[in-house]
């Protein structure tokens, strides 16, 4: 299993992780004023600050795609695709049907 450069930023990061890993957390770095919020709530200690001091998806193993760091991130620089597959899943699952 490849493992994160905490070196390479941004879209280079994606090319290091394995395709499914690489989509389990997207930063937005720009939007991003490095509260470090995201880092203190995870629950699988998955993410962890760059040398650039930037927030990235370190431990990808770990991440569970739970969302809570999209969720918690007061400037919305988080996203996690995967949380979003589940929920539209599991929203359609409990639709009623007359």
């Amino acid at each position: 299993m490849a493992v994160a450069n905490p070196k390479i930023r941004g879209q280079q990061a994606h090319s290091v992780l394995r395709e499914e890993e690489a989509d389990k957390v997207i930063f937005y770095h720009a939007w991003c004023k490095r509260c470090d919020i995201c880092i203190a709530f995870c629950p699988k200690q998955a993410l962890a600050l760059d040398e650039a001091n930037d927030p990235q998806l370190l431990r990808p193993e770990r991440c569970n795609s739970c969302g809570l760091c999209e969720v918690l991130c007061p400037d919305f620089a988080i996203m996690v695709p995967q949380r979003r597959r589940k929920y539209k899943s599991q929203a359609r699952k409990k639709e009623t049907r007359y």
